[in-house]
């Protein structure tokens, strides 16, 4: 190289080259013979043609390729544990899944159980009335007062009494002549009365009212509703807490799968990393 800097007087010059030693006689014909295997060499030289080397292959060496035998040992069992562990995984993500869809079903039963009763309470636990009716229709008479006798139960033991007159008279005529109430064995009244209209040549017609508080007619009812919402509540508050317990473990196994998925691709990436030919540029 120093030889070739000094004869193209440039410092930075570097290339691949060839010496040529030779040791002969000062002889013609060994000259000549010399010259001529000059000559045929530099021909060969000549017509050599350059060839791009885009990669290299590296050979390994005893202890790298000892160093690969007891990585690729160790990132096998790495893919088979992590297979046997991808299989367990699946397997109770489907169990889970599973128990997810089934109580997701019981969840919804208890919420149109517990709607069902909240809308039967939503009818029956107000202060609206109840009634029981008793129509009566008495004509006009010539020598008396018309007069009827009805009987009646009330929904409640307590209770309020109401006469319409429906004769549609401009005066109000009808009254009531007498009203007894009888305590019955279920905890209602039996309310008797004789209503009349004192004038002559009148008609009576019209209707007892009997009428009750709702939830005071239906409190037995009422207190087995709420008994069986307060029971439904609880149960429903404990499912939620069930379905959310499992939406967290699902969670977390799903996160373990993809991480388990991750450690199983990286290895196998590792793994035909190291089996792979390498280049020197690789090496």
């Amino acid at each position: 190289t120093e030889a070739m800097q000094d004869l193209t007087q440039d410092k930075s010059f570097a290339a691949a080259h060839i010496f040529v030693e030779c040791d002969v006689e000062d002889e013609e014909v060994l000259e000549a013979c010399l010259a001529k295997k000059h000559n045929n060499f530099f021909t060969l030289i000549a017509n050599f043609v350059a060839v791009r080397i885009d990669s290299l292959p590296f050979q390994k060496g005893p202890r790298l390729l000892e160093i690969d035998t007891a990585l690729l040992a160790s990132l096998e069992a790495v893919i088979q544990a992590s297979t046997d562990t991808l299989v367990e995984i699946q397997s109770s993500l489907g169990l889970m899944l599973e128990l997810k869809n089934k109580h997701a079903q019981e969840t919804e039963h208890l919420r149109q159980k517990l709607l069902a009763v909240e809308m039967e309470l939503r009818q029956i636990d107000h202060d609206g009335e109840v009634q029981n009716v008793q129509y009566f229709d008495e004509t006009w008479r010539f020598f008396s007062y018309p007069r009827s006798q009805i009987s009646i139960n009330s929904r409640h033991w307590e209770y309020t009494t109401s006469v319409i007159d429906t004769t549609g008279y401009d005066n109000q005529y009808l009254q009531v002549e007498s009203e007894t109430a009888t305590p019955m064995d279920e905890g209602t009244q039996l309310i008797e009365m004789t209503l009349v209209t004192p004038h002559l040549f009148t008609s009576m017609s019209g209707k007892v009212v009997v009428a009750s508080k709702s939830r005071d007619v239906y409190a037995e009812r009422v207190h087995i509703l709420k008994d069986q919402h307060r029971e439904l509540a609880h149960t429903l508050e404990e499912e939620l807490a069930a379905q959310k317990l499992e939406e967290d473990l699902l969670g977390i196994r799903q996160e373990e799968e993809q991480h388990t998925i991750c450690r199983h691709k990286i290895a196998g990436a590792m793994r035909d990393f190291i089996k792979a030919p390498w280049t020197c540029e690789t090496y």
